[in-house]
């Protein structure tokens, strides 16, 4: 009886540390190849060596070995002080790993914060100065034109364009920075959009023209209104048509609009082809990063964040930006948007905005 009680114990022994192994067993794939996690496998070869010797203990208590039983008995305890100082330092330092990461983490996230609140000061003390620039030469070219002086029309219009580009690009900025902390709210409402669509084609139709292109738009009869934030629809769309522009010259833009009907929910799709140069994998890869820059060989290198704004805010709305291109035979964006967005999506975004401090 005294015998089958300790093979009985040894064996629930045997148990624990097999359920030991099954629970850590997944640490140190969480760690990086180091000393750490190499000490979490030499933890876990030490907990098969004792299943075995307890499994050979339980034979030598059965069978009647005492002697054995004593050797082995021996080893074990010795085994386990090695295995109990094994444990608390790979547990010590799994918590000294974790606490530098949570460090780490939140170092970079507040460089990162700090970074956007840097974004939008600059952003905002930059804008004034430049809408006076923008004023003064519109006024200039007024002027221009009244006193007869053609000859300075190009350069005052140089001006001007210049102008309105990097105010362009300084609204990109600000738009990621409130991005990026947290602070862009929708503002739903319901709009028609073949209307809304007219009105993106008279924005983007002077890029159209600078690069020679032809714009070619369908709206089918089907797609009605769609509720969901009218500005940053437009404004999506606007990136999109934009960026087709850059890739192409003498060549054709076709905006496809669509109702779509999908898993159980009613859509409205906008198909922006193109027939330019097109983009390797590696370009395509890199569209919707911020900062990236335009990699189209144009010549038109912007701050690379218009379709990063996009995607965010199409995603803010339930939706999908995404791109499809082949070398030489131009490129496809795809925008997709729920026909009616929840107020939950805005409720969502609401909410970030209100937990996020103010800078």
């Amino acid at each position: 009886m005294t015998h089958f009680l300790t093979a009985l114990l040894i064996a629930a022994g045997a148990g624990v540390l097999l359920l030991a192994i099954r629970v850590t067993r997944g640490i140190p794939p969480l760690l990086e190849e180091n000393q750490l996690s190499r000490n979490w496998r030499t933890l876990h070869t030490f907990m098969g060596v004792f299943v075995v010797g307890y499994l050979g203990a339980i034979a030598a208590v059965l069978a009647g070995y005492h002697r054995l039983v004593e050797i082995l008995t021996g080893v074990v305890f010795f085994l386990g002080a090695l295995f109990v100082y094994l444990v608390v330092r790979s547990g010590f330092a799994t918590m000294v790993d974790l606490k530098k990461t949570r460090e780490t983490k939140a170092a970079a996230e507040a460089a990162n914060q700090a970074k956007s609140v840097f974004l939008a000061n600059m952003s905002h003390e930059l804008r004034t100065p430049l809408h006076a620039i923008i004023g003064y030469s519109e006024m200039l070219c007024d002027e221009a034109r009244d006193l007869g002086q053609e000859e300075l029309l190009s350069d005052l219009e140089k001006i001007r364009t210049a102008g309105r580009q990097l105010l362009g690009t300084l609204n990109q900025i600000l738009d990621l920075s409130k991005i990026e902390t947290g602070k862009v709210a929708l503002q739903l409402q319901t709009f028609d959009v073949a209307e809304a669509v007219q009105a993106v084609v008279a924005t983007v139709q002077p890029l159209l023209q600078q690069q020679f292109n032809v714009l070619d738009v369908r709206v089918a009869d089907t797609v009605g209104s769609m509720r969901a934030d009218p500005v940053k629809v437009a404004q999506s769309l606007t990136n999109l048509l934009a960026s087709a522009a850059h890739f192409t010259e003498y060549g054709t833009i076709t905006l496809d609009v669509a109702h779509e009907a999908a898993a159980g929910a009613d859509w409205i799709t906008f198909r922006v082809r193109d027939t330019g140069t097109g983009m390797t994998p590696e370009q395509v890869e890199q569209l919707f990063r911020p900062f990236e820059g335009d990699p189209s060989p144009a010549g038109h290198h912007g701050a690379g964040l218009g379709l990063t704004i996009s995607r965010h805010y199409c995603r803010l709305m339930g939706g999908e930006v995404a791109a499809v291109s082949e070398v030489d035979k131009g490129s496809t964006f795809v925008m997709r948007l729920p026909a009616r967005v929840s107020d939950t999506a805005a409720e969502a975004a609401e909410a970030d905005t209100d937990e996020t401090p103010d800078s």
